[in-house]
């Protein structure tokens, strides 16, 4: 893997990664436009490090305050932050148990360009659906225990590749009532706990079929251009949120989706 690639794929990773627009189809896109061969699992591994890395830098206090509130709810303390520790929790269950039942099933989908045009316009639909019934600005509210089933049900769905975690979190949220900003903090936060699981995952699947011939120095330029772009992305869309529509990332995915068909098609 050469300097240049590593920095566009890390780029991309980290740009999508935590936009609702779907992080895995623009790997492959990028992939195929340049002709550059799949970058291996143990690239993908190292660049979602450096995108778990930012959200954990960025995320920091909230991370702490669910860190303490695990701690309350260990010790039967019913604190407000022992609550929304138990919220997260319980919105990671869902994917956590599809992702052990369901990974064969999964892994046989692929990552077609068909498949990943199919989702990224049916989930571009859904989030221009729930864009519309959520008024503009701060109001709707924040994590309630509806709205974290909800979501936590919704992000199982992530699995299907193309679908776009932060895209389906987002777009649950906005369904059960809660206001963009909210949907899109706990969508960051819900990354966490998913990204370890990722990790871990992929660490155990490369310890039992190690890589041949890994460029550690791609690997390490990757991860931190992933790092960067993601910590960048995060500030930016949390900031858009509070203000703006998610219209235009619903356009987008739907005009992404249809030229990922087109280019499986011809």
């Amino acid at each position: 893997m050469t300097t240049p690639q590593a920095i566009v794929l890390g780029l991309v990773q980290g740009l999508t990664e935590f936009l609702p627009i779907s992080s895995s189809a623009h790997l492959i896109l990028g992939s195929k436009l340049f002709g550059w061969p799949d970058q291996g699992l143990q690239f993908d591994m190292a660049a979602n490090s450096g995108s778990l890395v930012a959200v954990v830098v960025f995320l920091r206090r909230t991370l702490a305050q669910l860190a303490r509130g695990a701690g309350d709810a260990l010790r039967g303390r019913a604190t407000e932050a022992a609550a929304a520790a138990s919220q997260v929790l319980v919105a990671t269950l869902p994917v956590a148990v599809a992702g052990l039942l369901l990974q064969d099933l999964v892994a046989t989908l692929g990552r077609g360009l068909a498949v990943l045009g199919v989702t990224s316009l049916v989930f571009g639909l859904l989030l221009a659906w729930a864009d519309r019934r959520v008024p503009p600005g701060p109001k709707g509210t924040a994590w309630t225990w509806r709205s974290v089933v909800w979501v936590g049900l919704a992000q199982a769905l992530a699995l299907l590749p193309g679908t776009s975690r932060p895209g389906v979190t987002m777009t649950a949220g906005l369904f059960s009532g809660m206001s963009r900003e909210h949907a899109t903090h706990f969508s960051f936060v819900l990354a966490v706990p998913v990204g370890l699981l990722v990790a871990f995952k992929d660490g155990w699947d490369l310890f039992w079929a190690p890589a041949a011939g890994v460029s550690w120095a791609g690997q390490a330029v990757g991860s931190l251009t992933a790092a960067i772009s993601a910590y960048a992305a995060i500030h930016w869309l949390l900031r858009w949120s509070r203000r703006h529509r998610f219209l235009p990332f619903a356009i987008y995915r739907v005009a992404l989706g249809l030229l990922l068909l087109a280019l499986a098609i011809f």
